[in-house]
C-alpha cells in the first residue's frame, strides 16, 4: 500500500469531523454520568460513517490512552499486579499501532492530518493531558518518519505486533527480518547502528536558545544496549538469531503534521544500512 492510499480518514466527512464538532461531542460523552455515553456516541459515528472506522476508533481512543500512559508512570507491579500493568501497557501500544498506521496511510493528505491532530489536541487539552499528548505525538511521528525512511531505502518495513512493541521494544520489522527500535530526539544528525556493533556515532543536543551542546553518546549507547539485551532474549525465546537496528531520528528533520522525514535523513540512513 502506498502512502495516501489507505483509509481516507476524515477527508470524506470534513464537516462532521471538524475539530470543534468531534471534540465537543466526544468530550461530552466522556464527561457524562451516563455509563453508556461513550459507547453510544461512538456507535452513532460508526453507523453514520461506516468507512471511517479506523479514524473514529483513533479519535475515541485518545482520552483513555493518555490516561493510561499517565497511569503507567506510577504503576507498580507489586502493588497493582503485573496483570494490570501488562494489560494497560498493551492497551497503549495497541492504540499507538492504530494511530501510527492511520498517519502513515494518509501521509500525503495534509488537510486530513491537520484536522486529525487538531481534534486529538483539543481532546487532550479538555482532559488536562497536553504534556502526555505532546510526548505521544513526538513518538508516533518519529516512528512514521522511520517507517518512511526505511521504505525509501527499499527495506519494505512493516509495523511490529503491539505485543512486540510493548515487551520487546520492537517498533518495525524490515523485509530481511531485522527488528528496528525507533527513537526521536532533539539531536543534530541521524544515528543508526546494529545492536551487535560496539562503536556508536556521537550526536549532539542543542540546548534551548541554541546555547549549550550536550554529547548524548553515552545515553543513546545505553538505550541501544538495552535493546540489544532484549533482542538476545527474543532470539533465545524464538530460537533464532535476530539482528536489531537502533534508529534515532532528529525531531528537526520530521514534518510534525505528516511524519514525513526530509531528504537528508533518508540519504544518511542509506549510507548506514547494513548490506
Amino acid at each position: 500500500m502506498k502512502p495516501g492510499e489507505g483509509q481516507s480518514g476524515f477527508e470524506t466527512s470534513k464537516d462532521v469531523f471538524s475539530a470543534e464538532n468531534v471534540s465537543g461531542q466526544i468530550a461530552a460523552a466522556f464527561n457524562s454520568p451516563e455509563k453508556k455515553a461513550v459507547y453510544l456516541a461512538k456507535k452513532a459515528f460508526l453507523e453514520k460513517y461506516p468507512t471511517e472506522t479506523q479514524a473514529i476508533e483513533t479519535v475515541f481512543g485518545i482520552i483513555p490512552t493518555l490516561r493510561n500512559s499517565e497511569g503507567l508512570k506510577t504503576m507498580d507491579a507489586k502493588k497493582d499486579g503485573w496483570k494490570k500493568v501488562k494489560q494497560t501497557l498493551k492497551n497503549v501500544t495497541e492504540y499507538n499501532f492504530l494511530l501510527t498506521d492511520l498517519i502513515h496511510n494518509n501521509i500525503e493528505n495534509r488537510e486530513f492530518l491537520e484536522g486529525l491532530w487538531k481534534t486529538l489536541s483539543t481532546l487532550a487539552r479538555d482532559v488536562n493531558q497536553e504534556k502526555q499528548f505532546d510526548q505521544l505525538r513526538r513518538g508516533i511521528l518519529s516512528q512514521v518518519a522511520a517507517w518512511r525512511v526505511l521504505e525509501e531505502n527499499g527495506s519494505n518495513p512493516k509495523l511490529s505486533h503491539p505485543g512486540e512493541d510493548a515487551f520487546d521494544s520492537i517498533d518495525l520489522w524490515t523485509e530481511k527480518g531485522e527488528a528496528v527500535q525507533v527513537k526521536g530526539a532533539p539531536i543534530h544528525g541521524v544515528a543508526l547502528i546494529e545492536t551487535d556493533t560496539v562503536a556508536f556515532p556521537g550526536v549532539t543536543f542543542e540546548g534551548k536558545g541554541g546555547g549549550n551542546h550536550y554529547h548524548l553518546n553515552s545515553h543513546l549507547f545505553l538505550e541501544a544496549q538495552r535493546f540489544k539485551a532484549k533482542m538476545s532474549r527474543y532470539g533465545e525465546l524464538h530460537n533464532e538469531d535476530t539482528k536489531g537496528l537502533f534508529l534515532v531520528v532528529p525531531y528537526e528533520d520530521i514534518d510534525f503534521t505528516t511524519g514525513e522525514p526530509n531528504r537528508r535523513v533518508v540519504d544518511e540512513v542509506k549510507k548506514s544500512l547494513p548490506v
